[in-house]
């Protein structure tokens, strides 16, 4: 390695040498940190759903899923898949283009992706719909078969970038030290407290006392100045330190911002490690608190609508029945149900007797519940959200375990902060 000397006149005339900062990186087996209800999840299972875009001859005669047609594959744990009582079931669902033949040789979905991850209460622990493009590792020329299969590996590796069944795993470690300090006493203290700190986190020895204490420690180097080396190098080390830090203390939000600042300071032409923020994306998950909102009328196609009974209003005009309201925004036209644009928000009203009708959602649309919930479509970023007012006349989403609060500003609504 090229060394770069740093000069350091004291207050004297000698001339002290040290070296610049570097990022090193460790391999270390960590015990994931989580809170008690996730400590709680051990095992799982997969259920892939449909909608009427999909081949309904693959689907389970009764469950009217599409799970069976999944191969047994390599990257599961199986010891800790239960298709009878999991702790949690990952629920996935897709809507889009069926495969198509890539420049490169490859299969490639181009589509909308839907997750929904419910505990044994059917309460919410994760749910998101992203539009995206993916290639296949699975397509074997039997496109019903592979796209189970490319949608039980996405939900297996969503399981375990986040640590839901895993309890102890290996990362890599980025942190900052400084080389050649054997001549600056606050140097050299870095350094040791930096080898410390890693053998207690291989040790497992770590305590919010001992944590509370070196993020003071690494905070008194902020703003520090030493002839010849780049405060920007500085900087660089000292946050990462800090974030790694924080990731320890189970302040996330505090570690990504640190990291943030590190990042910032990143030369031109150094080397990134752009690992960082994926290990604290992966304890973020198990750390969170449970929302406790639960899907009352679980169906096999919940991953795609919001299920219900009672009437949308609109324009004065209720139509009454079972109603199937997007869970998700459609992005892609993969629908074959017939409306005027399969992207659209929408209503679907299934009547006794079998007749099906729709309605295009707006922002006057309404619907009331046999229960007596009533509920408005707000527009919000070109999209529109089924949400419950609040005691203070503004909005949350209904049936989701997001907490973001909408108010309306003036005719347009905007996240309370």
């Amino acid at each position: 390695m090229k060394r770069i000397i740093l000069l350091l006149l004291t207050g004297f005339t000698t001339f002290i040498y040290a070296q610049k900062a570097e990022i090193e990186k460790k391999k270390v087996t960590i015990k994931i940190p989580k809170n008690e209800f996730y400590k709680g999840l051990n095992t799982y299972d997969i259920i892939i759903q449909g909608d009427d875009s999909w081949n309904k001859e693959y689907a389970h005669k009764t469950k009217k899923t599409y799970e069976h047609n999944v191969t047994k594959n390599s990257i599961e744990n199986y010891s800790k898949k239960d298709t009878i009582n999991p702790d949690f079931r990952v629920f996935m669902g897709y809507k889009g283009a069926t495969y198509k033949k890539s420049s490169n040789g490859q299969f490639a979905l181009d589509g909308d992706f839907k997750y929904l991850i419910l505990d044994k209460n059917n309460e919410i622990i994760y749910e998101k719909g992203l539009n995206a493009a993916m290639y296949s590792v699975t397509y074997n020329g039997k496109p019903n078969q592979s796209l189970t299969n490319d949608l039980n590996n996405l939900a297996y590796k969503y399981i375990g970038d986040n640590n839901l069944i895993t309890n102890e795993k290996e990362f890599t470690l980025n942190y900052g030290i400084f080389e050649k300090a054997d001549k600056f006493e606050d140097l050299i203290e870095f350094n040791t407290k930096t080898d410390e700190f890693l053998n207690k986190i291989e040790n497992n020895s770590l305590d919010n006392s001992y944590l509370s204490g070196l993020e003071k420690f690494y905070s008194s180097f902020v703003g520090k100045e030493y002839k010849k080396i780049n405060s920007k190098d500085l900087n660089e080390i000292v946050y990462l330190n800090l974030s790694l830090v924080n990731l320890f203390l189970s302040n996330f939000d505090q570690s990504l911002e640190y990291l943030e600042t590190a990042k910032q300071n990143v030369g031109m032409f150094s080397m990134w490690p752009t690992n960082t923020k994926s290990i604290i994306d992966s304890f973020i998950l198990v750390n969170s608190k449970n929302s406790g909102v639960k899907i009352n009328n679980l169906s096999y196609d919940s991953v795609y609508y919001i299920n219900l009974d009672g009437s949308v209003i609109q324009k004065g005009q209720a139509k009454t029945g079972k109603l199937k309201i997007d869970r998700f925004a459609n992005l892609s036209e993969g629908s074959l149900m017939k409306s005027d644009d399969p992207t659209k928000a929408k209503v679907w009203i299934y009547k006794d007797n079998g007749d099906a009708d729709f309605v295009l959602v707006d922002d006057a649309t309404t619907i009331k519940t046999n229960n007596g919930v009533e509920l408005n479509f707000i527009s919000y970023n070109n999209k529109f959200l089924l949400a419950e007012k609040t005691n203070d006349a503004c909005y949350k989403q209904f049936e989701s375990n997001s907490d973001v609060i909408y108010c309306n500003q003036n005719g347009k609504f905007e996240i309370r902060k």
